[in-house]
């Protein structure tokens, strides 16, 4: 069984405010910028947090928040055995928020905890609608009723980013990974019909409430599920993914989830138009295009039910091509296998186990993948991410700072130029005034003259000025407000 290291935190806010006195000067000066500071001897305490190699496999089982604390421990018992490292859970809004502003965290505290001391990192998918946040009139038997307000599902993600994220758990965080909802390019995800612009704006209002409690969490998107569009049921996901896209989502993700079912061998695909396949290249080519090519594409469901002829044979047959696929493939991160055990509510006969927790030839194959791919990502430890979070703090104090006294420095520059011009100009004036007054009155009045003179030539000059420059503001006004103006009709929309 796994055992944390020590809870010990050595006092890392001893070194915040020297940092920040240095950071501020010396970027202000423009001569440095900080950069994470190494512990040598610091006490910290361990903690486990998602591996995103392509090459790293999981488990994905929607049970997990729904079993007894003995059913759980057995659970993470068997995975323990097999060496899995990092489970996707299941957090159903509906059981946890049964009425506005009313949560139960029985069962989760329940899963998360127990997930905890054994180690094991944490891909939450939240999804499922409470039937006062939907209008949907099917909402009694669908679980997945569009939301009435993306507030709501905010509010209740942001509860559980503040209830498991790191700053509650002392930067140990109990989730690590924050799934919005589950497949809402088909109607059973997204009822009654999938609907891309809605789910970018829940997307949107999610991302900003987890981040603005956790800013360490990952943030995925989608969970986008294999098929092709049929009329108004389901949408192909890289249309669905297009239409995103147009609604704004980029920049309000960390990674995209997709779901790679398939119904013949996942490298069999390579060359079946609309194959699972085709469609994640298809993806990866799109997210390319939209500038985020450093965003990976996790596969947070991937299975085959053991059923039939041959099932136990054909369901690790095709385990077994999935994970040595999806390793050759770029831009893409961890997989999950779905599930862990067979159950009525996941799926029937997808698990790895029965129901009776008898292995199936699948055991071996997931056993034998991990232990020929061990995890690649050091476990971070608590003082790292503080000393990590602090530092991004310093930078973004040190660079306010450096504008404010080059802004300041600047301002200052130019009142003095300006005071120095006023103050040539009053001596200037002061000069011709003591001259004028010890000369004879005809040179005053000449003087006055010449001045009149020049007044009125100033005076000209100004006012051909003036029509030149209303000449100019009549030029034809940029277009940009006007696009701006309808993208912003057409968001809106």
């Amino acid at each position: 069984m796994f055992t944390r290291r020590d809870h010990r935190i050595s006092r890392l806010n001893m070194l915040f405010v020297p940092l920040l006195s240095v950071a501020v000067i010396g970027a202000s000066a423009g001569l440095w910028t900080p950069s994470p500071p190494r512990l040598t001897s610091a006490e910290v305490e361990l903690t486990a947090t998602i591996d995103t190699s392509s090459s790293t496999t999981g488990i994905a089982d929607s049970d997990f928040y729904f079993m007894s604390k003995d059913q759980l421990t057995t659970a993470m018992q068997e995975l323990q055995a097999i060496g899995v490292t990092q489970i996707r859970v299941y957090l159903p809004w509906r059981q946890m928020e049964p009425t506005n502003g009313g949560y139960n965290w029985t069962q989760a505290d329940q899963l998360l905890d127990t997930a905890a001391s054994y180690g094991i990192a944490v891909d939450a998918a939240i999804t499922s609608t409470p039937k006062w946040a939907t209008t949907f009139s099917g909402a009694g038997w669908a679980p997945n009723g569009a939301p009435t307000s993306d507030a709501d599902y905010a509010a209740f993600v942001s509860a559980v980013a503040s209830r498991y994220g790191a700053a509650a758990n002392n930067g140990d965080a109990k989730i690590s990974a924050y799934e919005i909802w589950n497949e809402p390019n088909g109607f059973a995800g997204w009822s009654p019909t999938p609907n891309a612009a809605a789910y970018t704006a829940l997307l949107k209002a999610a991302y900003t409430a987890i981040k603005a409690v956790d800013p360490s969490a990952e943030v995925i998107a989608g969970a986008l599920g294999a098929g092709v569009t049929i009329g108004s049921l389901t949408v192909n996901p890289v249309t669905f993914l297009t239409q995103m896209y147009a609604d704004g989502a980029a920049g309000f993700f960390d990674a995209l989830s997709f779901h790679p079912y398939s119904t013949s061998l996942f490298s069999a695909g390579a060359t079946v138009a609309n194959s699972a396949l085709q469609q994640l290249k298809a993806l990866r080519a799109l997210m390319n295009a939209n500038g985020d090519a450093l965003k990976l594409i996790w596969a947070t469901e991937y299975g085959e039910p053991a059923t039939g002829t041959n099932g136990e044979t054909k369901q690790a047959t095709f385990i077994q091509d999935f994970l040595s696929t999806w390793a050759t493939l770029s831009g893409v991160g961890p997989s999950f296998i779905f599930s862990l055990v067979d159950s009525d509510y996941s799926g029937g006969t997808y698990g790895l186990f029965t129901s009776k927790w008898t292995p199936r030839a699948a055991v071996a194959v997931v056993k034998s993948w991990i232990a020929a791919h061990p995890v690649t990502t050091a476990v971070v430890s608590t003082a790292d991410k503080i000393v990590a979070n602090q530092v991004t703090a310093l930078r973004r104090a040190a660079q306010a700072v450096a504008t404010g006294v080059t802004t300041a420095a600047d301002n200052a520059g130019k009142a003095a130029a300006r005071l120095a011009a006023a103050v040539s100009t009053a001596l200037t004036n002061a000069g011709k005034s003591l001259s004028a007054a010890t000369k004879p009155k005809t040179a005053t009045a000449k003087t006055a003259t010449a001045a009149a003179s020049s007044k009125s030539a100033v005076s000209q000059e100004l006012s051909t000025k003036t029509a030149k420059s209303t000449k100019t503001s009549t030029a034809k006004p940029s277009t940009k407000h006007i696009r701006g103006k309808h993208a912003a009709v057409k968001a809106s929309s």
